[in-house]
């Protein structure tokens, strides 16, 4: 009886389901044991059909599932039918907190009960149509309770009244606590055996997006959305992508999309990553038909152009960030994918300069998340993106600055050889902030000063501070330093010519920058001419010789020197350049 209250807060209501609970699985098994000692006077059909005439309907169905189970067990009647019955009369209880836990232990107890395949109640039991059919009823009717609570007047007696604010708020926290009982059932769902990708297509999907929708709940349609993405084979997603992407243009305005498509693509480029050699027919496959990124690309932009002046910038930046992130790790070789994105984030920023909006702290940092991610994964390919440079110009100075550090660390971190006078000019052109000195930039200097009733004194208060400031800045100058002696090329004219763009790089830095950075440039340039040397000379005595076979080692020799060259300068890469007190 405790069970009919309608005074208790669904936390308190949970526990006294829990002990109702203990109680009736032992009743359960008592009256299946009792079936099986074949009592003459003991019938589970007779039982079941009079347990219908008690008078208080909640312990009447508590005692019917009980009974009902027992009964399914002695496979003494078709399992699909007791189910589809017990599933029906749960319509009676139309109160949202009653209604789900009612419905929560009709699902717990008949959880191995069902007619899947494989199971011992398939056949006259039913089938795996029949399974499915009985889970998917019982989730609508479930989640059709759970957004009734929203809007249940007197839900909680024990509880006092407050305003509508928050009444509203504990609602939705009492919805969230409960959000479990109606998202088991899509694990139920995931878990039938037999369900295959087609029968997930045709029959499950389109259901459970259809009553998804239809509740017009915002904490429903959220949960709901992600709980179909956690529970179900990342194959299902992968082939039913435009299916359940284009339900996302459906949902209330207030729902995150940008957290379901994240959630999503996590999931799908999980799935693409782990095909491996073993699946090499199935990968193939998935390679001819993979057109994963241009349906999310597609979507994506269709749901923020209906979102606009809706979803939050900082969301939209999320979302694209996410996007990004899949694209260069799923496919590192389309950079058409990546400029895509990029090209989208620009015009968005765009559009929020253009209604004179500004970027907070967080917006920032996820625009510069966005310009971390193709370092990782492109390696110096990231110099051929064309909307690159587009997005730096977002951030501010200090930001911009913190960037052309980032580009020079990862440069360097993966020793990428620097072999093409246009790579050196586009990577100069984005370090641009820490080669030189800009009016609105901040510089490291080691006689910082503070002006005082119009004269310049020393700022001898924060020597800690600018003494951080300086070694700040003498390691940005070192990784800029370390960039030279990524320059390789067999041939001496081009590692001339690069040379010679790099000198006129830090040339624009002033003094103390350029004690610095030319150094490694000078000694690298010393020993390319102690190669040339080299090689001058050994070519005089072959003349001299006429002989074949010094011609051959010569060859040899200027092979091996332009392999070593290459491998002496990035032997340089991770050191530091000279102390500045050896220089004058």
């Amino acid at each position: 009886d405790e069970l009919r209250t309608s005074q208790l807060s669904p936390q308190s209501y949970y526990a006294i389901f829990l002990s109702v609970n203990q109680i009736l699985r032992r009743l359960d098994m008592w009256l299946y044991n009792q079936h099986k000692a074949d009592i003459e006077s003991f019938s589970l059909k007779h039982l079941y059909e009079h347990v219908q005439h008690s008078g208080n309907l909640i312990p009447r169905l508590y005692l019917l599932i009980t009974v009902g189970s027992a009964y399914i067990r002695a496979m003494s009647t078709p399992a699909k039918d007791i189910l589809f019955d017990l599933v029906e009369l749960c319509r009676a209880v139309q109160h949202p907190v009653r209604g789900l836990f009612l419905r929560s232990f009709l699902a717990q107890i008949t959880h191995d009960k069902l007619p899947e395949r494989g199971s011992k109640y398939e056949g006259k039991g039913g089938n795996v149509t029949d399974a499915i059919a009985i889970v998917l009823e019982n989730f609508v009717e479930m989640n059709k309770l759970w957004v009734r609570m929203q809007s249940q007047q007197g839900q909680s007696a024990a509880l006092p009244s407050y305003g509508s604010t928050k009444e509203t708020l504990r609602r939705e926290e009492e919805r969230i606590n409960l959000q479990k009982l109606v998202g088991s059932m899509l694990v139920r769902l995931s878990e039938i055996k037999g369900s295959d990708l087609s029968v997930y297509q045709t029959r499950i999907l389109p259901r459970i997006l259809d009553a998804t929708v239809n509740c017009c709940d915002v904490i429903a349609q959220d949960y709901l959305m992600r709980q179909i993405i956690e529970v179900f084979p990342d194959e299902f997603h992968y082939h039913s992508l435009e299916q359940f992407l284009s339900t996302l243009s459906h949902l209330k305005p207030k729902v995150k999309v940008s957290n379901i498509l994240t959630l999503l693509m996590s999931r799908l480029s999980a799935f693409k990553l782990s095909q491996s050699d073993d699946q090499k027919e199935k990968k193939d496959h998935i390679a001819q038909n993979d057109n994963m990124f241009p349906l999310l690309h597609r979507y994506t932009s269709l749901i923020l152009q209906e979102k606009t002046g809706i979803m939050p910038l900082n969301d939209v930046l999320n979302l694209q960030a996410a996007l990004l992130r899949f694209a260069t790790r799923c496919y590192p070789e389309q950079l058409g994918y990546t400029d895509a994105v990029l090209l989208f984030t620009v015009d968005v920023l765009l559009t929020h300069r253009g209604q004179g909006g500004k970027l907070d702290e967080k917006e920032t940092n996820v625009v510069r998340c966005l310009l971390n991610v193709p370092l990782d994964s492109l390696g110096l390919r990231f110099l051929d993106l064309k909307h690159y440079q587009a997005l730096i110009s977002f951030l501010g100075p200090r930001d911009r600055r913190e960037i052309a550090r980032t580009i020079c660390a990862a440069v360097v971190r993966q020793q990428a050889r620097l072999e093409t006078v246009e790579y050196v000019t586009r990577l100069f052109k984005y370090i641009e902030p820490v080669l030189k000195s800009t009016k609105d930039s901040t510089e490291y200097s080691r006689t910082s000063t503070t002006s005082t009733a119009g004269s310049t004194v020393p700022n001898a208060r924060k020597p800690a501070a600018v003494s951080r400031r300086l070694a700040a800045f003498e390691r940005e100058q070192e990784l800029v330093a370390k960039l030279v002696h990524l320059i390789c090329h067999p041939n001496y004219d081009v590692k001339y010519e690069l040379y010679v763009k790099v000198r006129a790089a830090f040339g624009r830095g002033g003094s103390r920058r350029m004690k610095y950075t030319i150094p490694p440039l000078v000694f690298g340039a010393l020993g390319m001419i102690e190669r040339i040397g080299s090689s001058a000379a050994a070519h005089s005595i072959v003349e001299k010789n006429d002989s074949t076979v010094d011609k051959e080692n010569v060859k040899k020799i200027e092979e091996k020197e332009k392999v070593g060259d290459d491998e002496k300068d990035l032997k340089y890469v991770h050191l530091t350049p000279l102390s500045t007190s050896t220089l004058p």
